[in-house]
């Protein structure tokens, strides 16, 4: 994909990124920071709402993981502390390629949102966006 993209080849970069995501749905891939290059091939090649829609599904699957840490006992956040950690820094990569990619209105609205998870982890000690 990015060797096609650095070739201006648009059309088959996009394709290439269609088959991606087609073999590696959301809901069953997992590795949700692999999939950050194609929302950013998404976005080089044009397809802002494709972009927009695959960060939408990947800031549930991030917010879904902090609702269940946020429910178990402190003691037990502490000990996932790493784990908080990464999906809070993969969380805040998504609002990193809305700014990269000039999607202030989608960032703006997200920001406010990232915070507010955030804030509920201070022990793992994530600054603000």
């Amino acid at each position: 994909m990015e060797a096609l993209l650095a070739e201006g080849k648009k059309d088959k970069a996009k394709k290439v990124i269609d088959l991606a995501i087609e073999k590696m749905p959301v809901d069953l891939f997992g590795y949700y920071p692999f999939l950050n290059p194609f929302i950013e091939g998404y976005y080089q090649v044009g397809e802002k709402e494709k972009a927009r829609q695959l960060i939408a599904q990947l800031t549930v699957k991030y917010k879904q993981n902090l609702d269940y840490y946020n429910t178990i006992s402190n003691s037990d956040k502490v000990e996932m502390a790493s784990e908080i950690a990464g999906d809070i820094e993969n969380y805040r990569s998504l609002l990193h390629i809305l700014q990269d990619n000039g999607d202030m209105d989608l960032y703006n609205k997200g920001l406010k949102e990232f915070n507010a998870y955030n804030a509920k982890f201070k022990m793992v000690g994530r600054e603000s966006e």
